[in-house]
């Protein structure tokens, strides 16, 4: 359940972040939703890859789950790095290293961001963030 709790809490903050400092420029696009719309607009895409979960004690009283948040930041061809770029740092920043506490009773840490630049697809740049997670619970 703490996966689903902490990608509901990240998806709400980007949603209101991205509409509050980028408003017109930036459209999220989410999972299962087709990302190859007619627009000119940058695309944000989050997604969660849940990770293994295992005992984190010894008396087996909690559990930690691991994952990745991953974001992608596709512009459109030709428009050049800088808004990508700019965007990108905005979503590493806000998101790194900060610590979230569930309504199950699990707690979330978030770490800092990597960057991978994987080229162009269907006509746009793109730029993904990844950032790693555990989450703690007590069972």
């Amino acid at each position: 359940m703490s996966h689903k709790l902490l990608r509901r809490e990240l998806e709400t903050r980007l949603l209101a972040q991205m509409t509050a400092n980028y408003p017109g420029d930036v459209e999220i696009n989410w999972q299962n939703v087709d990302l190859e719309k007619a627009t000119e607009m940058v695309l944000v895409a989050p997604c969660m890859l849940e990770g293994k979960r295992m005992p984190s004690t010894v008396g087996r009283t909690h559990l930690r789950s691991i994952g990745i948040f991953q974001v992608d930041v596709l512009t459109p061809k030709d428009t050049g790095t800088g808004l990508r770029d700019e965007i990108a740092e905005f979503i590493g920043d806000f998101f790194a290293a900060v610590s979230y506490n569930l309504s199950d009773g699990g707690y979330a840490i978030m770490d800092e961001p990597e960057f991978k630049y994987m080229g162009m697809r269907n006509g746009r740049d793109r730029l993904v963030i990844s950032i790693s997670y555990q989450i703690d619970l007590k069972i």
